[in-house]
């Protein structure tokens, strides 16, 4: 949305202060400021001329020979290709020595030059020269009132113009006057227009708006196209209220009717050119045999005002917000229009619009013979909240004088000791609630003028549940970890959620195309994440996201999973990746890439910190992914295993795919499943032993396909005092052997006395014969 310095002058003449000024004011009451630029001609040298005489040019057809006076000795001889030259045109004079940007670094200067034989002292410019607009299509025509030889860039005012961001629920702000105050038949057959006002004027002369208004609407980069169309946009930009102009002839019957969907077989062609399939809940405006116009979205090329157009229907109405933004959406179709309309707008500005409309048209463009027909639908209740006087001072910290708020609009509808009634202005369709108007209070207040609170009083009340305290443990641990937090969104496009799942969830109201369905897995935004920062340099990366994924499901609800609705599954889980160079650059390590190792120890370390007793194992269920697999559960739990969650080696096609170079690993851990295991851990503080731990490395032979992770889990299940089993060594015999050696490491412990000899070696033969009976395993001598 873009304000006009110079617009707010004409509203209000006390606006006194400078734009840096103005800029805090906005800030301060709640609306930010993308940014502040300066709209003023970029040229030089230009003045107004009067074309007096027009010759054919000697040596070419398209070319004209103009005589033009701007109050010289002598007239300006100019050679012109333009179509439009005629005499007694008031057209823009560059001058020899005058200066064009043209949109370019370096100005073009005008010098004397010879065009096909025949001298030409100076230019006839266009629009697109001068940098007022994108018409190039002929010289500018200037109103008869400029003066001849005058300098143009004074007639042409400088401007400021504030880009500002407005939130979906303030259409106060959607015009220029907010920012200052703070006989054809109609028939509705929709809920979703609430009031309709046509207005026909017969005998206006279509033709370009005076230079004041083509000025006025660039800086608010808004193209010019006609008078009529011009002043609707111009009336849009400083009420907040768009208006949309008929051409009357071409309008069958006698009848406008306000519906939904279209009754009629053929398409709609809308004025952007584009053809459009309209849908049963969409509203439109119809004549007796076609669609005229999608309501409060965009007008259509049958009924479009152009430069033959008579007679004028001018429409200025109050549509329903929620179907404006669903039709939009549908369409992927957004117009200054549909902006306005789908944030809501003052429903008392749809009379006010039409008649300043209709006055501007009458002076710029003519007219006669005004008709007017309206239809109200709906009359809005009157809406008032009470602000009780302890409540300001609890929000606040202060008392603060409620009738500060009298000066954007709102009025006192009663008073007394406790507090005050108020009235809300019909243009906040934001405010509700008493903390709405404390608010707009303390913005008018100053934030800056409220004192700091000598003393403060907090409390860290405890986490609510368990599934806040492990995420909010969690959180510590990775950060603890070196993790970098990320946040991203979960909605993505169909394309991408396609890539990591078949059972995504699509939704029904896109924002963009971009946004269409819901995340199946974090690793989407992971490895968008990756790809920004890679491109920028940065490759070592360690990052973590607690956040929530969803899928189709069949399923019945689980009281686990926040949420989740039948047909549906929406779980909240961990995820981390890591990616590039293991540690940072230092002088006693040789570098070294990120492993699968470094993220298992990261997923191991995590899993003893949540439930020690239990031990992990990673299973291989699909190419470069492992499920991580809980083990050593107790009997309640009815379970031998339980999966947490999944380790993933990102494949090259999906690096690929998001331009990545460097390997990336993944980890998603599923917090539900962890709370069930926090559950059932009994944490117990043990002594350490105080006996000797006694070591034995054993080396078996075994086929290439055997588990080596199943194997180290035989190893602990054959007694309690195996305490601690790893593989430290492996090779192959020959090249074509299909067999391998695999040597472990095995740490035997008591906690009741020092282990004999006779001790150990029952252990170690029952690992032995274990190994051998379930794996075929030989015992290297």
């Amino acid at each position: 949305m873009k304000i006009s310095l110079n617009i707010l002058k004409q509203l209000t003449k006390s606006l006194e202060i400078s734009t840096k000024e103005i800029e805090n004011k906005l800030t301060s009451l709640g609306i930010e400021v993308e940014g502040v630029s300066d709209s003023y001609p970029s040229f030089y040298g230009v003045v107004v001329g009067e074309i007096k005489n027009v010759f054919k040019h000697p040596n070419s057809d398209k070319l004209k020979l103009c005589q033009v006076d701007v109050k010289g000795q002598n007239l300006l001889s100019i050679v012109c290709g333009a179509s439009n030259v005629s005499i007694d045109s008031r057209v823009a004079v560059a001058m020899i020595g005058s200066k064009l940007h043209l949109n370019k670094p370096e100005p073009l200067i005008i010098e004397r030059r010879s065009i096909r034989g025949v001298e030409s002292e100076g230019m006839l410019c266009s629009e697109n020269e001068l940098g007022l607009s994108e018409d190039a299509n002929g010289i500018m025509i200037l109103n008869k009132s400029y003066p001849i030889g005058s300098n143009l860039s004074e007639l042409i005012p400088r401007d400021t113009v504030f880009d500002i961001t407005v939130t979906p629920n303030r259409a106060d702000v959607l015009s220029h006057i907010d920012y200052v105050k703070k006989s054809k038949k109609l028939e509705i057959l929709t809920t979703d227009c609430s009031h309709y006002v046509g207005t026909i004027v017969k005998h206006v002369m279509i033709r370009p708006s005076p230079i004041w208004l083509q000025q006025q609407l660039r800086v608010l980069g808004i193209k010019p196209i006609n008078n009529v169309v011009d002043v609707t946009n111009y009336v849009s930009a400083l009420i907040g209220k768009p208006l949309h102009a008929f051409d009357l002839e071409k309008i069958s019957g006698e009848k406008i009717t306000v519906k939904s969907g279209n009754p009629f077989s053929e398409k709609f062609i809308g004025l952007d050119g584009k053809e459009y399939t309209i849908s049963n809940n969409m509203i439109t405006i119809c004549d007796n045999n076609k669609v005229l116009a999608l309501g409060g979205i965009l007008g259509g090329m049958n009924s479009a005002v152009g430069n033959e157009t008579k007679h004028i229907l001018l429409e200025s109405a109050c549509f329903n917000p929620v179907r404006i933004r669903l039709t939009s959406k549908k369409l992927g179709l957004q117009t200054d229009a549909s902006y306005r309309f789908e944030r809501g707008i003052d429903s008392t500005l749809v009379r006010q619009g039409a008649e300043l409309a209709i006055r501007l048209i009458l002076e710029i463009a003519g007219g006669s013979n005004v008709e007017c027909f309206e239809n109200e639908c709906e009359f809005l209740p009157k809406r008032t909240v009470k602000v009780n006087f302890d409540f300001v001072k609890k929000m606040l910290g202060m008392e603060l004088d409620l009738m500060l708020i009298e000066k954007i609009g709102f009025e006192c509808e009663s008073k007394d000791s406790s507090g005050i009634l108020f009235r809300i202005p019909s243009w906040r369709l934001d405010v509700a609630t008493e903390a709405d108007i404390v608010e707009e209070v303390a913005r008018l207040y100053g934030y800056d003028n409220i004192p700091v609170a000598e003393y403060l009083i907090s409390s860290y009340p405890k986490p609510s549940n368990k599934f806040i305290l492990v995420e909010n443990l969690l959180h510590e641990k990775m950060v603890g970890l070196g993790f970098n937090e990320i946040i991203t969104s979960p909605l993505i496009s169909e394309q991408k959620a396609s890539l990591f799942s078949s059972d995504y969830v699509k939704t029904i109201n896109s924002i963009s195309q971009d946004h269409t369905s819901l995340r199946g897995s974090l690793l989407p935004g992971f490895l968008q994440v990756i790809s920004h920062n890679q491109n920028r340099g940065i490759t070592q990366l360690r990052m973590f996201e607690v956040g929530n994924i969803f899928a189709l499901s069949s399923s019945v609800k689980d009281d686990l999973i926040q949420g989740t609705i039948e047909g549906y599954m929406e779980k909240t889980v961990l995820g981390f990746c890591i990616t590039g160079s293991a540690f940072q650059r230092n002088w006693i390590q040789e570098k070294r890439d990120v492993t699968f190792y470094d993220c298992r120890s990261i997923v191991e370390g995590l899993a003893r910190s949540f439930f020690p007793k239990y031990r992990l194992l990673f299973h291989e269920t699909k190419n470069l992914e492992l499920n991580i697999l809980v083990v050593n559960l107790p009997k309640r739990l009815e379970i031998s295993e339980l999966c947490i969650g999944r380790l993933r080696v990102i494949s090259k096609d999906i690096l690929t795919y998001f331009d990545l170079k460097n390997l990336v690993f993944y980890v998603e851990i599923d917090i539900s499943q962890v709370i069930r295991l926090v559950n059932t851990t009994d944490i117990k503080i043990v002594q350490p032993s105080k006996y000797p731990v006694v070591r034995r490395d054993l080396a078996f032979l075994v086929k290439n396909e055997t588990s080596v992770q199943d194997m180290i889990e035989t190893i602990y299940g054959v007694d309690e005092m195996v305490t601690y089993a790893s593989m430290f060594d492996m090779y192959h015999l020959s090249i074509d052997d299909k067999s391998r050696s695999c040597a472990f490491r095995v740490e035997l412990e008591s906690n009741e006395a020092t282990l004999n000899e006779a001790q150990i070696q029952n252990v170690i033969s029952r690992i032995e014969i274990e190994l051998e009976k379930t794996y075929g395993a030989k015992l290297r001598a």
